[in-house]
């Protein structure tokens, strides 16, 4: 057994293609060791990890099922509270680990040590049009049960704090809000011939309005569609980009673009790379994030970091992820959305405006002070554990 307190933290959304909980985990990670050397982390997964340079901490696989199963279906969704209730929790008591960290919604039943339970969102019950029943009840019986058993609660913005007591009758006093970071890759690109070879890579045009996110009911597309036809009709813009695997309601936005006219004009990308994204950010005209509800809303200021204006809805948390650097609108508005886009498009002052509150905005988010927090929320548990 380590002569460091263990703290064990659920790494699974580190080895799926990573959107915004994978993104957080593998962020974390990276700083702890760095930031706590009193500590060693151990990283629970449910299927190997490939190891990397930026990740030193300890990975341990719990589990030999994960080849059954693909993320998202049915399968996945039985064995993940198998994974949980049965693996970790017997992991954790057999290793005497000091702390866990449920990165990810769910906590184990039985833990046999103090937890810290992450809620990034209450989506399933704000939107559920945009899940599907089974996974409805099986999410919300996963943070019903991790609220009460949790020593603390760390959530994303203060709009996911407020539902969490609203909806599901929350103690406030354990919950505490951290805010995401954003990585050091994202940033403006001068080099003009990398550009031009990203464009080709993607087979973009040469005008663009960039939306990154799964593309699935909850994030709006529709709207977007519609209000940039208008747009596209004018010259303004030549393509609406979406950047992100596809989810429930992907082929209702399929069938909005058919009914627009504008299906040659919806380029849909999947799930892209890091890589990939930073040009995206880079080569666009401008972010659109007309998403319904988010817990936060990473690629708002990943846009604002590399340079790209940001319009964005003015529901949930995205105002407090906005501040004063981008544009919002109603997200129900397609025309207020047309008229915000147009200004943007078309006023290169407001564009520079927008450019520089972004960039300046973006850079006090930083994922080493993430990670800072979550360590004080770590030391201060471990701390009340061995003084009770």
């Amino acid at each position: 057994m380590s002569a460091k307190p263990v703290i064990a933290i659920d790494a699974r959304k580190m080895v799926r293609a990573q959107t915004g909980i994978g993104r957080y985990v593998s962020e974390l990670v990276r700083h702890f060791p760095a930031l706590a050397p009193e500590f060693e982390f151990q990283l629970l997964v449910d299927k190997p990890l490939i190891p990397s340079e930026s990740v030193t901490c300890r990975m341990v696989s719990l589990g030999g099922f994960y080849q059954f199963y693909q993320e998202d279906n049915i399968l996945a969704k039985l064995y993940s509270p198998f994974w949980m209730n049965v693996a970790v929790s017997r992991y954790l008591y057999k290793t005497k680990v000091g702390l866990f960290h449920g990165a990810n919604f769910a906590l184990p039943r039985r833990a046999h040590c103090p937890c810290v339970a992450t809620v990034h969102d209450l989506a399933f019950i704000r939107r559920p049009d945009t899940y599907s029943w089974v996974y409805r009840r099986y999410i919300y019986a996963q943070v019903r049960a991790a609220i009460q058993l949790a020593n603390a609660i760390t959530v994303v913005s203060e709009a996911t704090k407020r539902d969490l007591i609203d909806l599901m009758d929350a103690d406030p006093g354990k919950i505490t809000v951290i805010y995401h970071g954003i990585n050091e890759r994202f940033a403006p690109i001068t080099d003009q011939w990398y550009l031009a070879a990203m464009r080709t890579k993607l087979g973009l045009p040469g005008k663009f309005l960039l939306s990154v996110g799964v593309v699935q009911r909850r994030k709006n597309i529709d709207t977007l569609l519609r209000a940039a036809k208008p747009l596209i009709e004018q010259g303004l813009t030549e393509a609406v980009v979406l950047a992100g695997r596809e989810g429930l309601g992907a082929n209702e936005v399929r069938q909005t673009a058919v009914e627009l006219g504008i299906l040659g004009r919806v380029y849909f990308l999947g799930y892209v790379g890091d890589e990939e994204l930073v040009g995206l950010y880079n080569l666009a005209q401008c972010l659109v994030f007309p998403s319904w509800y988010e817990g936060f809303g990473l690629p708002i200021l990943e846009a604002m970091a590399c340079g790209c204006p940001v319009v964005a809805s003015d529901s949930s948390s995205i105002p407090e992820v906005v501040g004063d650097a981008g544009v919002l609108f109603p997200p129900g508005d397609v025309a207020a959305l047309t008229t915000r886009l147009r200004e943007v498009l078309t006023v290169e002052q407001l564009r520079k405006e927008m450019i520089r509150k972004g960039r300046l905005w973006a850079s006090k988010f930083t994922w080493r002070e993430t990670a800072a927090k979550h360590l004080e929320i770590y030391r201060r548990i471990l701390s009340s554990t061995r003084k009770g």
